[in-house]
């Protein structure tokens, strides 16, 4: 995905104190600034590193990934360890499909929410927003949803236990709010997490 030499430099940059906007100016890519990680952007790659441990989970995502089950990891964006720093195939977040998501009919849009709850249930996965979630950049249809950004995981059983299944829809944060019937989608969300845990 991104070449040995580039990983190098981009440690080199790192060690000598360069901040992300710098690595990536000299790289000519995009950088990106998350609320623990930053990440350089290549066309099929994203390379990443732990600027700020602000929860647990921070930087775990290949410990993560390897936990996926085989059949689950067509919804996970694959990644790899390099030293301190995670490449992570390059996903688009659903945000950027605006209007082609838009364009979708309901029961697609529900089908692509009902895939990314079914697998943040299994996982505990939550804070799934719209510049989290997304599709492959081979997807064309965007029909198979891709989870790239996880905040880390929870005890969602615990969250159900005690408020509920709505709770946990919000914990999700899966962005429901996109789509066009959104009260019946979150609805359906609501029956899922119940079916779930009952």
């Amino acid at each position: 995905m991104v070449a040995a030499t580039t990983l190098s430099k981009i440690k080199a940059m790192r060690s000598a104190g360069y901040n992300v906007e710098s690595i990536a100016a000299d790289l000519g890519v995009k950088a990106s600034n998350g609320a623990n990680m930053d990440a350089v952007i290549f066309r099929d790659a994203v390379v990443k590193w732990v600027r700020a441990n602000f929860h647990a989970n921070a930087g775990t995502d290949v410990a993560f990934y390897a936990t996926v089950k085989a059949e689950d990891r067509v919804h996970f964006a694959a990644c790899v360890q390099s030293d301190d720093m995670i490449i992570q195939e390059r996903c688009i977040q659903l945000a950027a499909f605006g209007r082609e998501f838009s364009e979708l009919t309901h029961v697609a849009q529900n089908a692509v929410m009902m895939m990314l709850m079914d697998q943040a249930l299994r996982y505990g996965l939550f804070d799934l927003h719209e510049w989290n979630v997304g599709f492959r950049l081979t997807d064309s249809d965007i029909d198979v949803p891709v989870i790239f950004d996880y905040s880390g995981q929870k005890d969602l059983r615990a969250i159900y236990t005690l408020y509920g299944a709505s709770r946990v829809v919000e914990y999700v944060g899966l962005p429901y709010h996109m789509c066009h019937d959104s009260r019946k989608i979150r609805a359906n969300m609501m029956k899922m997490v119940k079916k779930f845990f009952g």
